[in-house]
């Protein structure tokens, strides 16, 4: 297995515009300065948000259809009919 220094990661990360800080969990070495580091450079909640950032994906689902409209509802029919399904509710 190969060993590498603290000196060659850091300078590694360095030319990589990466943070890096050597800590140990074991001894609690330098466990504060990371989060106090990785706190400081997250993004601000009072600035504005960068605009069409490209490695930003948007994962939010559209909202279901409501009951009776697409025709596929899990209980058989629409809330009319007395099917219910996932949405329609009971019209028991």
């Amino acid at each position: 297995m190969e060993q590498v220094s603290a000196a060659e990661l850091e300078e590694r990360a360095n030319a990589e515009g990466i943070m890096f800080i050597e800590t140990s969990a074991k001894d609690g070495f330098n466990v504060k300065l990371l989060f106090r580091r990785l706190a400081t450079a997250l993004p601000s909640l009072d600035a504005p948000a960068a605009a069409a950032d490209p490695q930003v994906v948007n994962l939010t689902a559209p909202p279901p259809l409501a009951a009776g409209a697409g025709g596929g509802n899990a209980g058989g029919g629409n809330a009319e009919q007395g099917g219910g399904g996932l949405y329609g509710g009971c019209n028991c």
